[in-house]
């Protein structure tokens, strides 16, 4: 019996887009798919001699979080048990992208069909219970902002798995795109606004090439395309970031109003105090911080702040960008880097016109990444595990697609 470690990948991805709903109830569901994947890989690389290479990005990171593990410990950023917890936090979304870039595996027809009736299902589930309301949003999804998220990520799973033969979308799985993106407007976020009109830009506006060309039209789309995104957005970012009229109820939105300004000026003085390696692993904005609470949001006055002090800390994992601080200077340097190394696997996409819209969903992917990660920890919870593992699939065609074309080149 022939073990393929590329279907194994595919259907862990396929449980995890199943149980990405009840992830409240599931907490370990992301842990569970990023443990049965760097099983996979493991063997792989064990078993495997000739695929070693493959893995040496993976090995990369794993070995930068363990240098900062062990720095952690040094410096006493918190209890061994809450670093070690922090890494696995860490680690776990990278490892998803970096285990399927390594392996590459492409689906076939029949788990194409499989992924795109759970999106369906997924999609007209989570629109009716936003249209429905509370109490019945928190009992399933937990918050309404979840529910955005889980449209944004469905619809493009469903784009991915309805390409026709020559890789585009017929008019109507089109329609579908569109109605779901209307439907998931109902989670009334702005950020989800954002990535809705980044999606619709692709879909409708965008070709290859026109960002090379600089033809003045172009341009103007591109202009008009942020200044409609900051319109969207405008509202919630100077409510968030800029401030909020003290005459407001004193309900959740206003408590995160104060908290994440807090959060994102403290790890401003945490980089500059914290030169150049930060404040360490289950230090700052996360999970373990907020587990064993840090001695740091006692270091910077945090602790008088309402929704992250010690009686009431929910709303120290409010941001990823914030807890950046933990990794310094050279962490965030490493950080950017990474994203300019993965954009890069997929950048060669853009060359082929037949390849656009496998292009459109990585490029969604990555600017959802880069906007849920502003106000929100999307990214190392299910939903950046489900988001990585999605930018694996589009690299793995990338990938097809040089080697196809190296190919032809000697022929």
């Amino acid at each position: 019996m022939v073990i393929k470690l590329d279907r194994i990948c595919v259907w862990i991805f396929i449980v995890c887009l199943a149980l990405m709903s009840t992830t409240d109830y599931l907490g370990y569901l992301d842990e569970l798919a990023s443990f049965l994947l760097a099983c996979v890989a493991f063997a792989d690389f064990i078993f495997n001699r000739k695929n070693r290479s493959r893995y040496v990005p993976l090995l990369v990171v794993i070995f930068i979080l363990f240098c900062y593990v062990l720095y952690s410990i040094a410096i006493g950023s918190n209890g061994i048990k809450y670093i070690l917890l922090d890494f696995v936090i860490q680690i776990k979304s990278f490892l998803a992208f970096l285990v399927v870039y390594a392996i590459a595996p492409i689906m076939n027809s029949s788990e194409k069909k499989i992924i795109s009736v759970i999106s369906v299902i997924n999609i007209v589930a989570v629109a009716i219970l936003l249209l429905i309301g509370e109490p019945y949003i928190e009992m399933s999804i937990g918050h309404i902002a979840n529910g955005g998220i889980i449209i944004f990520l469905n619809i493009l799973i469903f784009m991915f798995c309805n390409l026709n033969e020559d890789n585009s979308l017929f008019a109507p799985q089109k329609i579908i795109v569109v109605i779901s993106l209307l439907a998931g407007l109902m989670c009334t976020r702005s950020k989800y606004y954002g990535e809705c009109i980044f999606l619709l830009f692709m879909l409708f506006l965008y070709k290859p090439g026109m960002m090379r060309s600089f033809k003045f039209k172009h341009l103007i789309l591109v202009l008009l395309l942020f200044s409609v995104i900051g319109f969207a957005v405008w509202n919630k970012f100077s409510y968030y970031f800029i401030g909020s009229s003290m005459g407001e109820s004193f309900d959740s939105d206003f408590i995160e109003s104060m908290a994440r300004p807090a959060l994102y000026y403290a790890s401003g003085e945490i980089l500059i105090d914290y030169i150049p390696f930060g404040s360490g692993l289950a230090s700052f904005a996360t999970y373990a911080s907020y587990a064993n609470y840090s001695d740091i949001y006692f270091q910077y006055g945090l602790n008088n702040v309402w929704g992250l002090s010690p009686e009431m800390p929910d709303f120290i994992c409010d941001a990823f960008y914030a807890e950046l601080a933990q990794f310094g200077i050279v962490g965030i340097i490493l950080f950017i880097y990474f994203w300019y190394w993965a954009y890069g696997k997929i950048k060669p996409l853009i060359q082929d016109e037949s390849l656009k819209y496998v292009f459109i969903v990585g490029a969604s992917a990555f600017f959802f990444i880069l906007v849920e990660c502003t106000t929100g920890t999307a990214f190392i919870r299910s939903s950046g595990v489900i988001v990585m593992m999605i930018l694996g699939f589009v690299t793995a065609i990338a990938k097809e697609h040089k080697m196809s074309t190296i190919k032809n080149k000697n022929i």
